[in-house]
């Protein structure tokens, strides 16, 4: 089930899919479109499923994988829709069409997370093979593949001016890469269980990371010094977004809530209850 919220409010304002859900299964992902007309799902079903925001109606359904979709995203431009999946495979398609329009290949394990560069003409993967790796998006062509995590990576992220990558992985590891010569420039093992996913805020200011030890951790990466814990949820904490104005976090996992922080404060602000299982993925328009 993907349901929508406004910003304060304690009822979602749409159901995409309706009462029968978005997929038949489990939904890994789901991201806005640039322009935040429309979204795209990923899902156990091997489908990738565009929305339009407004109606709430399916727009197009893409068979996207021999195996779960792990995660999709929509290129900075919008003209691509990039999806991950249990087959070891990132595809990129057309995202008027549809259409393919070609296949990154080399992981050897499952493929858990994608993300752009801000130019859109690079890609970062992270897979079950505990690599992290880099791809040209007009060609296709494996850049870099950089080792060092010790389990699956889990989650990427590029920042918003391109200068920082980040992955974070089953070791407990957050690390932080030099966005053009891919060489780590900082390694974090604060959390007390894997991580599962990483997310920057603007100009690589903030960095945000979550994992199985209940907690969202907040790095200043510009003050330096050791990331504010921000506790609240009483399970496994799967995804983390911050807004792109840099003023809110949002987080959700095990426990069934999606909660709202400020970044500045680090305190909770709202809790947004409605999801009856595992909050796999959470995102800003």
């Amino acid at each position: 089930v993907v349901r929508l919220w406004e910003m304060g409010s304690s009822e979602p304002s749409k159901l995409l899919g309706g009462e029968k859900g978005a997929h038949d299964g489990s939904v890994w992902s789901a991201a806005y479109s640039p322009d935040g007309l429309h979204i795209v799902t990923a899902g156990r079903d091997r489908y990738a499923r565009i929305w339009n925001v407004a109606s709430g109606e399916e727009v197009k359904a893409i068979k996207a994988h021999s195996a779960p979709v792990t995660a999709a995203l929509y290129s900075p431009k919008g003209e691509y829709i990039l999806t991950c999946g249990g087959d070891r495979l990132l595809k990129l398609w057309d995202a008027k069409t549809g259409n393919e329009v070609r296949e990154l290949k080399g992981h050897t394990g499952p493929v858990t997370s994608a993300a752009f560069s801000h130019d859109g003409k690079r890609i970062v993967s992270g897979g079950a093979d505990r690599l992290v790796k880099i791809w040209d998006v007009e060609t296709g062509k494996e850049l870099e593949s950089i080792t060092g995590h010790e389990q699956v990576v889990a989650g990427v992220a590029w920042s918003d001016d391109s200068k920082r990558i980040a992955s974070a992985g089953g070791d407990r590891l957050v690390r932080i890469y030099d966005g053009d010569t891919y060489k780590e420039v900082r390694s974090m093992r604060d959390h007390a269980g894997a991580v599962s996913c990483v997310a920057f805020g603007p100009k690589a200011g903030l960095l945000a990371s979550c994992g199985a030890d209940n907690l969202v951790k907040l790095y200043d990466l510009k003050a330096g010094g050791p990331p504010a814990n921000l506790a609240g949820h009483k399970h496994v904490v799967s995804s983390v977004a911050i807004s792109p104005n840099g003023k809110h976090l949002a987080s959700g996992g095990g426990d069934k809530v999606i909660k709202l922080w400020d970044t500045v404060t680090r305190q909770e602000l709202h809790s947004f209850r409605g999801h009856q299982n595992w909050i796999s993925s959470v995102a800003f328009s």
